[in-house]
């Protein structure tokens, strides 16, 4: 396994974004043992609940030997009224007692305002756990939209440790990445593909310290692990 250097932190250079699901215990188990230590477990937006099983599983291994990436869910402007309450219930849901990587998710054109509304107090609720530990690293998540985001990060970026990005092609995302660099914000990419010639060409740019993709099998995910 490759591992990228992050705030004197090493992290897999493959994250796994993790589903529910009969296999799921057989996916970890195969990452694990391949060096990842690196799991997502975003909400889906259909199951409020997702993650838990998940946590269940990763919970038999040391906490230490893991990072757990998890997202506010902004895809339903409902929840910024509700900052306190939705981060405590994931939490719980997750059995856990931080999270290692948390996301504003999906910054876009549907929330960004809901974001940057002090009214609603979601940065300054989640900035306060930052603070008291139960989050190690505050991001965001864009929906690649670069003059919404670069809006987002004229208010916050100087507090970001990370933005997370689709990438369908290596090509992708090159105006937003160079923002990005002006406030030493590393990307952590998306490979909704699981394309192996993807990963690789990822890999290549500095600027990318993790290449997040879901794996559906074993199969799939041992198909990922040659490009790492």
């Amino acid at each position: 396994m490759i591992y990228s250097e992050y705030k004197r932190d090493r992290i897999s250079t493959l994250g796994l974004s993790l589903k529910s699901g009969d296999n799921a215990a057989e996916i970890i188990n195969c990452a694990v043992t391949a060096g990842v230590n690196y799991f997502d477990v975003t909400n889906d937006g259909n199951k409020p609940d997702h993650g838990a099983d998940i946590c269940k599983i990763l919970s038999v291994l040391p906490r230490e030997s893991y990072r757990l990436a998890a997202s506010f869910p902004g895809y339903d402007v409902l929840n910024m009224k509700s900052a306190e309450e939705v981060f405590e219930n994931r939490l719980k849901q997750c059995g856990a007692l931080y999270f290692d990587f948390y996301m504003f998710y999906n910054v876009g054109k549907s929330n960004v305002n809901e974001y940057l509304d002090p009214e609603n107090g979601v940065f300054d609720y989640l900035m306060k756990q930052r603070v008291n530990g139960r989050i190690k690293h505050l991001g965001l998540s864009s929906d690649g939209d670069f003059d919404v985001t670069r809006r987002f990060l004229y208010s916050y970026g100087q507090f970001m440790e990370f933005c997370q990005i689709e990438y369908t092609s290596p090509e992708d995302n090159k105006e937003l990445t160079e923002f990005l660099k002006q406030y030493m914000i590393p990307v952590f990419a998306v490979n909704p593909s699981g394309g192996v010639d993807l990963f690789k060409a990822l890999q290549n740019k500095p600027e990318v310290k993790v290449i997040i993709a879901g794996a559906p099998d074993t199969a799939h995910l041992k198909e990922y692990l040659t490009a790492f």
